[in-house]
């Protein structure tokens, strides 16, 4: 399983859901146990972009890339809503890391153009960017996100290769050098930061809602 390689974009991301349930239930029909089944699950590696999937449920060593200004996918959860809202606003997002249980994927203010910029669609098209090339047209957040794919598949590769049977972790998978290493501990800081942002909105909101309906 370790030398299984997934490379997806959108619903690519749910049909590497679907091979896990399939390949569970096909392990549980075999007599493996949970711990095995869990063990073997985690060495598949999936790199999706923009994946049209729940994040956080997989059990496959699953990395994304995600836009803020893409416009085909929807989770329909607090996270997704906060994040409209603050595009909405004209606000800008850093670059940000969210950790396994989060979805383990990288969010990006934007794929092209200036990372600045605010208009969504202007510079290209921000869910239909695929493959693992760094492009001029790339923003410079876009380009380091890029990278850390491509990091994630050379290195998942020469893992495989090794024949080594555990998945690396998060950080030595992402980063080749100090500056992958310094642009991944920024982007997880960030990452946090937004997060708890989010939650904080969340529950001022909710509570708004509840004080209304008490009247």
């Amino acid at each position: 399983m370790n030398k299984l390689k997934i490379v997806a974009h959108c619903f690519g991301g749910y049909a590497a859901l679907k091979i896990e349930e399939m390949s569970l239930k096909t392990m549980e029909e075999l007599g493996y146990t949970p711990q095995e089944q869990k063990f073997i699950q985690g060495q598949m590696q999936v790199l999706a972009m923009n994946p049209y999937c729940p994040l956080g449920v997989q059990k496959s060593d699953m990395f994304s890339i995600v836009s803020a200004q893409d416009r085909e996918v929807t989770h329909n959860n607090f996270f997704e809503i906060y994040i409209r809202r603050q595009v909405a606003k004209g606000k800008i997002i850093p670059l940000c890391y969210f950790e396994k249980k989060l979805g383990n994927f990288m969010l990006i203010n934007r794929m092209y153009g200036s990372d600045n910029r605010r208009n969504s669609q202007i510079d290209g098209d921000e869910h239909n960017y695929f493959g693992f090339k760094i492009l001029p047209a790339f923003s410079e957040k876009g380009k380091i996100a890029m990278r850390f794919m491509q990091n994630a598949l050379i290195n998942g590769l020469q893992s495989a290769v090794k024949g080594e049977l555990r998945p690396l972790d998060t950080k030595n998978m992402l980063c080749v050098d100090e500056n992958d290493c310094i642009a991944f501990e920024e982007a997880k800081a960030n990452g946090k930061t937004l997060y708890k942002q989010m939650v904080e909105y969340t529950l001022a909101e909710n509570n708004k809602i509840f004080e209304k309906n008490k009247k």
